[in-house]
């Protein structure tokens, strides 16, 4: 069975799951990690990513199964899990027999990996649009650093796009080296690589107001009411870090 090498990007995994389709012989993997030690007949095919073909591939999904399917597919990539990869594909298999019957099948066991991993990485991406805390740095703009779980940056740039198109601002993902740069004067955004050289200057403003919202959170806190327990649930530790509050 053929390992299928692609380059990381979503068009890149549609290219394969494309190629690996046409094949029509069962895949023995679908990665961005080349294997470390391949076997003596290991068959591992480089895949050049085609966008042309991703949209056309894309758009036979919604067609043939449905636009629900093709999200789920996205968002379930974007959990970046070992193995997922293959997992998409089993899922597009059943997928195109059935048509738009997959979407209510999700106690099968083709649908409900995948549909899990779409399902942590949507509730992930909705957390962040209210963990996410822009800090005022002294080159001109807001920063904000995140460190997700999964890979949340596409889902979340539209929402602070929107409520914040007149400001320039960057959300950091540290875990990934990613980070979503806005330009307030073209009101566009992009997701692009981006590493951190040194830690981020803060103006004597945005450190004010820092003092303030922890002054603020002290004291709005009832001491005799504390649930460390309901607070960890509903707040979870990992997220805490980057939360100018605490």
């Amino acid at each position: 069975m053929a390992v299928y090498l692609y380059d990381g990007t979503f068009d890149g995994l549609l290219t394969a799951l494309a190629t690996a389709r046409e094949s029509g012989d069962e895949p023995g993997g679908i990665t961005a990690t080349p294997p470390l030690q391949g076997g003596l007949f290991q068959d591992v095919r480089k895949v050049a990513t085609d966008r042309e073909r991703a949209a056309v591939f894309a758009g036979e999904i919604a067609a043939r199964i449905s636009p629900y399917a093709l999200r789920t597919l996205y968002r379930a990539f974007l959990a970046e899990v070992p193995g997922g990869e293959l997992l998409g594909y089993s899922y597009l298999t059943l997928g195109w027999r059935v048509g738009g019957r997959l979407g209510g099948m999700l106690a099968h066991e083709r649908v409900a990996p995948v549909h899990r991993l779409a399902l942590k990485v949507g509730r992930e991406a909705h957390r962040m649009l209210g963990f996410v805390r822009f800090r005022e740095v002294r080159d001109g703009f807001y920063y904000a650093s995140i460190e997700p779980d999964h890979h949340v940056l596409p889902l979340i740039a539209r929402h602070f796009a929107d409520r914040f198109g007149d400001q320039h601002w960057v959300i950091h993902d540290l875990k990934r080296g990613k980070g979503i740069v806005h330009d307030a004067a073209r009101r566009e955004w992009v997701l692009t690589e981006l590493k951190q050289c040194r830690a981020p200057q803060f103006t004597e403003r945005e450190l004010d107001f820092q003092r303030l919202w922890k002054s603020y959170f002290g004291h709005v806190a009832v001491e005799e009411r504390r649930n460390l327990r309901l607070q960890q649930s509903k707040l979870p530790l990992k997220y805490r870090k980057y939360l100018t509050e605490l």
